[in-house]
């Protein structure tokens, strides 16, 4: 149940951008976690894009005003050893990169690997632990 909340400046992304980017890092998240990449691992792996507006984004306290990515990826507990999150944390660099058509240098992409609580998730009323999610997202 990763959710991605990608941060970018207003306006810095094109739709094919965009699209590119929602897949990529579904792509990416699923395969950093070790998921089959399916419709039902899919239809838990949120991204939702954030566009600021300019003069909401500083860095090293002055207003940044061109295009920099700020990746903050929500997974359950349990999900990532260090072998999973190193393939995750490229996984996303590349996304990006392939999104923008060039190298990002680490300064213009910054991403957050969140662990959450097992047990701190929960839909439709329900709470979900890392293997009820793993169950759900091997049934055929």
């Amino acid at each position: 149940m990763p959710v991605l909340h990608v941060y970018v400046p207003e306006g810095a992304l094109n739709e094919p951008q965009k699209k590119k980017l929602f897949e990529g890092l579904t792509r990416a998240v699923l395969r950093g976690e070790g998921a089959p990449d399916t419709p039902k691992a899919r239809a838990v792996t949120w991204v939702i894009l954030h566009e600021m507006p300019k003069g909401t984004w500083a860095v090293g306290g002055v207003a940044s005003s061109f295009l920099r990515f700020l990746v903050e990826i929500d997974l359950p507990q349990g999900a990532l050893n260090d072998r999973r999150r190193k393939r995750l944390a490229a996984g996303v660099a590349k996304v990006l990169s392939e999104v923008v058509g060039r190298d990002l240098p680490p300064v213009d992409s910054l991403v957050k690997i969140q662990e959450i609580i097992d047990g701190d998730w929960s839909a439709g009323g329900q709470v979900f632990r890392l293997h009820d999610l793993a169950a759900f997202i091997r049934q055929p």
